[in-house]
């Protein structure tokens, strides 16, 4: 949680891209401190399923700064010959990273959920 802290601190008051970089930080960061905090109240009340599922997406929303690097380097070999600011990828890149690491753990969640488990 030390990096998820850290990560919060430098992407709310030291932002590289200004506040299009605040906004997604604090929501995918604000979304990994409820997960786990859903996954903490989950195993304690017992409720093995639940708390698996709320642990992944708690991982996929630590994993997705991985994802953001790599849909960034696409991005720059691809948007910066056609005159796009580093900035304006970093937003994208942070969006469609988080986005779709999340979406993927959704997809899995779902596609492994057990159907004693209600929705």
């Amino acid at each position: 949680m030390t990096a998820a802290s850290t990560g919060l601190y430098f992407g709310l008051f030291l932002p590289f891209a200004g506040p299009g970089e605040s906004v997604p930080i604090a929501l995918f960061g604000g979304l990994l401190w409820y997960a786990l905090w859903k996954a903490v109240v989950a195993i304690r009340g017992r409720q093995v399923a639940r708390h698996r599922e709320w642990m992944i997406r708690a991982f996929a929303l630590a994993l997705a700064i991985s994802t953001v690097r790599i849909v960034g380097a696409v991005l720059d070999l691809t948007l910066t010959p056609a005159g796009f600011g580093p900035r304006p990828m970093f937003v994208l890149a942070i969006w469609t990273g988080w986005v779709t690491t999340l979406g993927a753990a959704e997809i899995w969640i779902r596609y492994t959920r057990s159907h004693s488990l209600p929705a």
